[in-house]
């Protein structure tokens, strides 16, 4: 079915509301060793605020990991909010990710098409744990774009 203007434009007004609401994700994230090694552990999102993180999240994810994932760790960790879904999900990324999920949820989580999925109760549990090394954000394809 082809879109008019009219929808078109919606669509593109809604996809200037999403960069807006995304302005707050980090430009680049950073391994959690690199993070560890900094006096005050932050990233830039892109609206060119820092977005920081405390230092004993650091220590605890540290804690969770391997030497060798604690550099594969990409922080913070993106989760991916549907709103038309009561699911939410993490990119499996190095698989250090899928760790830190079972360890915080105590439980294996369901793993599809190389996400870890995550419902409202589990999201709710990795935030509390881990309020500043974690991140949510829209799926911009929930609101019909591409």
């Amino acid at each position: 079915m082809a879109i008019d203007a009219q929808e078109e434009g919606i669509y593109e007004h809604l996809r200037r509301e999403l960069r807006i609401l995304s302005s707050h994700l980090p430009k680049e994230r950073k391994s959690l060793r690199q993070l560890l090694g900094e006096e005050r552990p932050h990233v830039i999102c892109n609206d060119g605020t820092a977005h920081h993180f405390k230092r004993r999240e650091l220590e605890y994810l540290a804690s969770i990991l391997g030497a060798e994932e604690v550099g594969r760790l990409l922080l913070p960790i993106l989760i991916e909010l549907t709103p038309s879904s009561s699911e939410a999900s993490i990119a499996l990324g190095s698989g250090a990710e899928l760790k830190v999920v079972r360890h915080i949820l105590g439980m294996e989580p369901t793993v599809r098409d190389e996400r870890i999925i995550l419902y409202r109760p589990q999201v709710a549990a990795l935030r509390r744990a881990l309020r500043t090394s974690t991140q949510y954000y829209l799926a911009v394809g929930a609101m019909g774009t591409s």
